[in-house]
């Protein structure tokens, strides 16, 4: 028998489309474009005697075609980023298909006015105006007509977990706990009058501090007037946001205890909706318009994020000090091991005139080195009898070798990978090798971006998405979808950019009345209705999620 010969599947074009009558032998690819464009290259393909199609697969061109969009100098914009479904495109062509996305962006110290994403339209026009880019005031020019702030997404979780728990127990641990990172200082100890407030487990807001959040807000907006704010500290920030200053408040211009406390339980409440909140992905940050925003609660959300950034570097900086104090102790700790004298054997009983030598310090083999996490590797490797150039843990753990008490080991995780622990494995005094190594998570991209009238498909919802998770979109029901609605968790923590808009769907004007007009309605987008004048009678026929014209007997 004879063996089929086929040539495979072809993909349809860009903005077109392919039929086959079959993949094998004698097989014809048929390709056609969409309205507005023309097949460049040959519209039919055949599976030839050697496998292969006969041509390669034609493109789809645009008859129309948009022009680049045109930025000046000092404008506040950024390059322009333009797209297709399959991805970014040069952004140095002399003019644009039908279909393709342009991104704007703006420049640091700018902030968008408008609508980002344009789609070139096959009027060979773009769908709407370029957006401006308008510098963002700073805290020494307040705007009238807005109020833009710049809220980044960092401060971090740790952060906001380590600012509530300050404000909210104090550094006085009534109970057995880990105090907030903000109570210590560089040396370790616990900070002198780092908060002199009561711990608020069990508190309860009285319904007498009226209107509380208004006037949190009051307080919040006060803090961007205030052009110096260098002595920002943990321990002045909730005095800063409640006074509007960083240095010592007169016991007669502050607020009664109760009422401080009531501010103070305020706002860790807000946190807790900082700790929530999942909604956006900023990137690096996003420019809000205060003025605009209509609702209390958002309002200071985004204002006690704004004011947190100012002492977010500080944080660090303790991070920093808690992680040398530790890996201090650490070292403290193999170095008394190396220096501590050798077991000796009891004395003997008064008849015996003979002794022991000292029992021989106990060594932990390499064969019994700790296995590396998932997703790690050796590092590093602190040996006084090193076992070779390659530190790989197979050439480590075949070795023969025998470690000293207080050698290390130290694990390191693969790119995209951050060690949850220590890391390090040491030889204890007892020959063994200690276990509690730590593991290897993947990192986290946090916020997927949304856009109007577009969801995250339900195949990719999930609770949190790791380094390659990739989400695919979709739009709201009478929506189509523009672009590449598909993005990707990259080993930064960030997703690559959404080039992707949902736009409503156009039923167009009706061209199947075969008897009567239109007497009302000018719209032919999914929702809108239109009014018509049929043989006998006048009837409202309504755009529909599928691109059709709802029927009427006697119309069509």
């Amino acid at each position: 028998s004879s063996q089929v010969i086929r040539c495979g599947t072809v993909d349809a074009p860009l903005n077109g489309h392919v039929t086959l009558s079959k993949t094998s032998y004698g097989g014809e690819a048929r390709f056609s474009c969409d309205e507005g464009f023309l097949v460049t290259g040959d519209d039919i393909l055949r599976c030839t005697a050697q496998g292969t199609w006969s041509a390669q697969a034609p493109e789809c061109i645009s008859i129309v075609r948009c022009p680049p969009l045109a930025l000046t100098a000092n404008d506040g914009r950024a390059p322009v980023i333009y797209a297709t479904e399959r991805g970014p495109i040069p952004p140095s062509l002399g003019s644009y298909d039908v279909g393709v996305l342009a991104e704007i962006r703006c420049l640091p110290d700018y902030a968008l006015t408008d609508e980002n994403l344009l789609t070139c339209l096959d009027s060979g026009q773009w769908d709407l105006p370029l957006p401006e880019c308008v510098p963002v005031p700073t805290a020494t020019e307040p705007s009238t007509a807005h109020l833009l702030i710049r809220v980044n997404r960092r401060p971090d979780v740790p952060f906001w977990k380590h600012l509530k728990d300050y404000l909210f127990h104090g550094c006085t641990a009534t109970v057995p706990r880990r105090l907030s990172l903000f109570c210590y200082t560089a040396g370790g100890t616990i900070a002198i009058g780092t908060s002199n407030w009561t711990d608020l487990a069990g508190y309860t807001l009285h319904t007498d501090v009226a209107q509380i959040d208004v006037k949190l807000l009051a307080h919040l907006v006060r803090t961007l007037q205030q052009p110096d704010v260098r002595g920002l500290r943990p321990d002045n920030l909730f005095q800063f946001v409640l006074y509007g200053a960083v240095g010592a408040i007169p016991p007669a211009a502050r607020y009664p205890p109760q009422v401080e406390d009531a501010y103070r339980y305020v706002v860790c409440q807000f946190i807790d909706v900082i700790l929530m909140d999942r909604e956006l992905n900023y990137d690096d940050e996003i420019v809000v318009d205060i003025g605009r925003e209509e609702n209390t609660n958002t309002k200071i959300k985004y204002l006690l994020k704004h004011v947190a950034q100012h002492i977010y570097q500080e944080y660090q900086r303790r991070l920093e000090e808690r992680s040398a104090r530790e890996t201090a102790a650490l070292k403290k700790i193999i170095a008394l091991a190396e220096v501590m004298p050798p077991v000796v054997a009891t004395t003997p009983p008064p008849t015996t005139t003979t002794t022991t030598t000292p029992a021989p310090t106990p060594r932990c083999p390499l064969s019994h080195l700790a296995f590396p996490p998932i997703d790690s590797h050796v590092v590093a490797a602190v040996l006084r009898h090193p076992a070779g150039p390659s530190l790989t843990f197979e050439t480590l753990a075949r070795s023969g070798l025998h470690a000293e008490p207080g050698d290390r080991v130290q694990y390191g995780c693969a790119d995209g990978f951050s060690m949850r622990g220590s890391g390090v494995t040491v030889c204890g005094t007892d020959g063994r090798w200690s276990t509690e190594v730590g593991f290897c998570e993947g990192a986290v991209c946090e916020h997927p971006p949304s856009r109007p009238n577009m969801l995250i498909a339900l195949e990719s919802r999930d609770r949190q998405y790791y380094v390659d998770d990739e989400i695919a979109y979709r739009c709201e029901t009478g929506y189509t979808i523009k672009g590449h609605p598909v993005i990707k968790c990259q080993p930064n923590g960030r997703w690559t950019h959404l080039m992707a808009r949902c736009t409503r769907i156009s039923c167009g004007r009706p061209k199947n009345l075969a008897v009567g007009n239109i007497v009302a309605g000018q719209s032919f987008m999914y929702g809108d209705t239109l009014r018509v004048r049929c043989q006998l009678r006048t009837a409202d026929i309504t755009c529909q999620a599928n691109g059709q014209w709802t029927t009427v007997d006697g119309c069509w």
